[in-house]
């Protein structure tokens, strides 16, 4: 029997994992893909990769920050749980916090969480000061 190459199947990288997580955190929910299957999805994904938290896109954005920005509550406590210094993790080029994405975007509910999680953070600058 010949080994076929096209067989193989080859196993998703760290930073495949992470664009597919920041794609859940960023994703409208729509009939067809609810919100509980996203933060399922995205459960399932950081349960096995729990170091890609940690990781951030080409401009500096960690999953925090996308799931700050559009998302509920719950997606951001699943990725603080799994590291919960995250929540004070500056951007990289505008220093601004998770709980800046999510007043930036009017998103009210997640900013309360993240306040409550970090209550310095309504007192931190970003770069502009």
């Amino acid at each position: 029997m010949s080994s076929n190459h096209s067989d193989v199947v080859s196993q998703p990288t760290a930073s495949d994992l992470f664009k597919y997580a920041r794609d859940i955190c960023i994703q409208n929910v729509s009939i067809d893909r609810p919100e509980s299957d996203l933060l399922s999805e995205l459960e399932t994904i950081l349960n096995a990769n729990p170091d890609i938290v940690h990781k951030r896109d080409e401009r500096g954005h960690t999953l925090l920050h996308f799931a700050a920005s559009h998302r509920s509550p719950v997606f951001c406590q699943l990725i603080l749980k799994a590291n919960p210094q995250l929540v004070n993790t500056p951007h990289i080029d505008n220093g601004r916090l998770p709980f800046h994405f999510s007043c930036y975007q009017a998103n009210i509910k997640t900013a309360k969480y993240l306040y409550h999680m970090h209550p310095e953070s309504i007192n931190t600058p970003d770069n502009s000061g």
